[in-house]
């Protein structure tokens, strides 16, 4: 069965910080199945805290995503 990730980003605090992140977070892709559904477009909060950005990521099975986690 398909799984999915999503990451919420709330606030940063740390612009330098995050573009080191970003670097990381390209190679931390590998050989994973990952498809991206969602990738820091525009968005629209109705509920909740406000955010600046949010991922989601398509995984082909559970395992998948675990095992990119």
């Amino acid at each position: 069965m398909t799984a999915y990730i999503v990451l919420m980003k709330e606030t940063t605090h740390d612009p330098a910080e995050l573009e080191i992140y970003a670097q990381g977070a390209k190679a931390a892709r590998g050989d994973h199945p990952i498809t991206p559904l969602a990738f820091y477009g525009d968005l629209e909060v109705l509920e909740g805290p406000a955010m600046e950005g949010a991922v989601i990521l398509q995984f082909p099975d559970v395992e998948s995503a675990r095992a990119w986690y």
